[in-house]
């Protein structure tokens, strides 16, 4: 299971915290500059007064982020396949983040195509 770390972005003059998996920006992920995320320490980030603190779904809810599909090749049982996942990016970012993507590491594979996804997924 992947660590939650805090991560924000800004849309406006407006700077939102996030609570994501350390798989956007870590030793084996360059993924959160292309989706303009920024990684912050847990132990020294202090949030400033202003500063709007929202959990995904709220943000999924209220049209500020949106799921993007990931497709990326890895090795599995001696042989490549190309693998799939669901990642968290803020909308205003969205017709930058396909093109940028591409070519940048996710948990240590070469990422190699990203869009929407395809089916709705039910949790």
């Amino acid at each position: 299971m992947a660590i939650l770390v805090p991560h924000t972005f800004t849309e406006g003059s407006i700077r939102y915290l996030l609570d994501l998996p350390d798989v956007y920006d870590s030793d084996n992920s360059t993924i959160a500059s292309a989706l303009g995320l920024t990684r912050q320490n847990p132990s020294t980030f202090e949030a400033e007064d202003d500063d709007v603190w929202m959990p995904v779904s709220e943000g999924l809810k209220a049209g500020k982020l949106i799921r993007v599909r990931l497709s990326y090749r890895a090795t599995v049982s001696g042989r490549t396949v190309t693998k799939s996942a669901r990642i968290i990016c803020p909308t205003s970012k969205v017709d930058t983040a396909f093109s940028s993507l591409k070519g940048k590491n996710y948990k240590g594979n070469n990422i190699t195509g990203a869009g929407i996804p395809r089916r709705r997924r039910l949790t």
